[in-house]
């Protein structure tokens, strides 16, 4: 049988996390060219049809949250397609490859980016497991001060 404890805080008054800052200009980018062979007549690789739908299907997933979609050339992730990336003009940026097969993982990790955490900090461990399997890399924002 479950024991459930309470813990109260009454000698050190409330404790409660900092308030969510809000994430000015979020987007939701997406690689064109991950996965293509296909090159153009000067030799540069042409955008890849499943990373065009798949944009197309995140900016209909990522509107309702006030999430922009935009389609860019190359991330690095050449090996491990389709690499894709969130950033925000005050908050944390994250980079991935290859992007999720279940768009509920997609939707909890931007949920979670947008409201439940600091200049959209997430730890790994609250990352959905296929977003965290597909995590390469973070970029803090500059409006993060490590001191404060």
């Amino acid at each position: 049988m479950p024991i459930a404890f309470a813990i109260t805080f009454a000698s050190v008054g409330t404790m409660t996390p900092p308030p969510p800052t809000t994430l000015r200009d979020p987007v939701l980018q997406v690689c064109l060219q991950c996965g293509s062979s296909q090159r153009d007549a000067h030799g540069c690789k042409v955008a890849n049809p499943a990373a065009l739908a798949l944009a197309a299907d995140w900016a209909a997933l990522a509107a309702p949250l006030g999430i922009r979609v935009q389609k860019v050339r190359c991330f690095g992730h050449c090996t491990t397609p389709i690499a894709w990336a969130v950033r925000a003009e005050n908050g944390w940026g994250y980079t991935f490859a290859p992007a999720p097969e279940n768009p509920s993982d997609l939707t909890a990790f931007l949920q979670t980016w947008l409201t439940a955490s600091r200049f959209g900090l997430v730890p790994k461990k609250e990352m959905p497991p296929s977003i965290r399997a597909a995590y390469q890399s973070r970029l803090p924002s500059p409006a993060y001060d490590p001191d404060h």
